[in-house]
């Protein structure tokens, strides 16, 4: 799974305060400059056409939010609730 992000944004450090709450160990951190423009770039449009961060990505360009409520084992309310906030702060 990748997030998308660029550490001074305040919804970025929201978004990693959820990943560490959940204890989600599998994440590849990838920057986005926004001072030069990276969060317009066509690659990471096909990610997030809003182009806002952070994003949150899998290997099939799904939101976790999404994962977690499809997954094959149930997931606490608290989770949900936390993912379904964090796809929200992506927007």
């Amino acid at each position: 799974m990748q997030l998308y992000s660029f550490p001074p944004s305040p919804n970025v450090r929201k978004g990693n305060a959820v990943i560490v709450h959940l204890d989600i160990a599998d994440i590849e951190h990838r920057i986005v400059n926004l001072a030069k423009g990276e969060d317009r770039r066509p690659e990471f449009l096909a990610i997030n056409p809003m182009g806002k961060l952070p994003a949150l990505a899998d290997d099939n360009g799904l939101l976790q939010a999404f994962r977690i409520r499809r997954g094959p084992r149930p997931a606490p309310c608290r989770s949900i609730a936390s993912a379904t906030w964090l796809a929200r702060q992506a927007q």
